[in-house]
């Protein structure tokens, strides 16, 4: 008789599942997988019919989940704001992994920003504080982005009058006082900041408008993607993210002589925030500058914070001149990597955790799609490229409004492709030639 399977634990909001996908294919065969979620699971989500169990928890109470599963020998969490909560499970199973305060250091960007500056971390982060008041903007001196200090992408909490304000671009402190005063909000804004903003759909954890100063990349922005465990740092890929900018509303997309790398120089003044694609690298397509970088920054952060083991996606490195900075580090698995493991059948999660080589044969690219349409009329607009249009990038209802400018984070959703490719030339080709297809 077989040995009964050991327990894992798989924390998770719903919205979050899509980044789970390769950690239930790989660990459903090691362990009973017990997805714990706030909410019903989403029909279309078929791959979480693979976990033995789903526990609906809305709240993640720890007594509430410990109440219902009596053992447990592995945690993994795909939500960074429920890293706390990991934690104080990994105690009571007595799993040896994440201190609680390295929990809420991982949580939180402005405690993380904090902890590099006060270690010496080896790799430079931007000036990052929370303006509780408008004298606590001093710190800043010139350009600065506004961001939540817990969350990714394009996950907002402010409403009304300070609708817009978060991952919002500002030349200097004068001009946001000006916008808040026009607004009626100024004190509103600093209230908030001051008593922190609460929502249930982030665990009711508090967050907080981090202020950034902005610093603007010469290039393309590179970020690692790995596992940190027993056979140390294991870095599979980059993503080389290619930032909007001004640029590219005078590119020829039909020229054959354009280059990737020249719609992603320096901007002192961004027009948007966001990328305008993402795609995945070889780790020999990376400049040497950039991978001493990243695993010297992620080295320091395992090992100062005893972490034992950790998927990441990040941080987003910028050079700028001599210098790099390290942005937005995330503790959990990202989406991209599900789509790079999908596309070389479903084997990375197993080379990086067991130490096997990685033979990486196939790349992605998720880029948005540069047009002067303002809609999409109906789905005839879009059989050209149809195909190449992921599931969910498709628009839900016609017309389907596209934002002035194509960059992966716009609201409402700009036109998105998602391509295969054996490297970063035939991805660029590939990119070019759909966009010439539907301009």
């Amino acid at each position: 008789m077989s040995a009964p399977k050991k327990k894992l634990l798989l924390l998770s909001h719903e919205r979050s599942l899509n980044k789970s996908q390769s950690l239930i294919n790989f660990f459903e065969h090691e362990f009973d997988i017990v997805l714990v979620v706030n909410q019903e699971v989403s029909p279309h989500k078929t791959y979480t019919q693979l976990c033995s169990e789903i526990l609906i928890s809305s709240s993640f109470q720890i007594d509430e989940i410990t109440a219902k599963i009596k053992k447990c020998d592995k945690i993994l969490c795909v939500s960074e704001n429920l890293l706390p909560v990991q934690s104080q499970l990994e105690t009571h199973y007595g799993i040896n992994n994440l201190s609680f305060e390295t929990a809420k250091v991982l949580s939180d960007k402005f405690l993380l920003a904090d902890y590099l500056n006060r270690n010496n971390a080896p790799v430079k982060h931007p000036t990052t504080t929370i303006a509780r008041n408008r004298a606590d903007l001093s710190s800043l001196e010139g350009s600065f982005i506004i961001k939540p200090s817990i969350g990714t992408g394009s996950n907002y909490f402010l409403e009304n009058q300070l609708e817009g304000l978060d991952y919002s671009f500002w030349n200097s402190r004068e001009d946001l006082s000006e916008e808040l005063q026009k607004r009626h909000a100024l004190e509103l804004f600093f209230t908030l900041n001051r008593e922190g903003i609460q929502k249930k759909r982030f665990n009711n954890k508090k967050n907080f408008m981090l202020f950034q100063k902005y610093i603007p990349a010469d290039g393309p922005v590179y970020s690692p993607i790995g596992y940190f465990g027993k056979q140390g740092l294991v870095i599979p890929f980059y993503l080389k993210l290619i930032r909007f900018n001004s640029q590219i509303e005078g590119a020829d997309f039909h020229s054959p002589e354009l280059q990737l790398n020249e719609l992603c120089h320096s901007e002192e003044t961004p027009s948007v925030l966001g990328d305008l694609l993402v795609m995945s690298v070889a780790k020999d397509e990376v400049p040497k500058e950039f991978q001493r970088q990243a695993e010297s920054y992620l080295s320091f952060l395992f090992e100062s914070l005893k972490i034992k083991e950790l998927f990441f996606a990040g941080p987003d490195l910028h050079k700028r001149g001599d210098e790099f900075f390290a942005i937005d580090f995330n503790p959990r698995m990202g989406h991209f990597f599900n789509l790079i493991d999908h596309v070389n059948n479903n084997n990375l999660i197993e080379s990086m955790v067991n130490g096997l080589p990685l033979n990486i044969l196939n790349h992605c690219l998720w880029g948005a799609i540069p047009t002067k349409l303002s809609e999409i009329v109906n789905e005839g607009n879009l059989s050209a490229i149809l195909e190449y249009i992921p599931q969910e990038a498709l628009p839900q209802n016609y017309p389907h409004p596209l934002p002035q400018k194509a960059y992966l984070q716009s609201k409402p959703r700009s036109l998105q492709v998602l391509l295969q490719g054996r490297n970063e030339a035939e991805l660029t080709r590939n990119y070019f030639e759909i966009i010439q297809k539907f301009i």
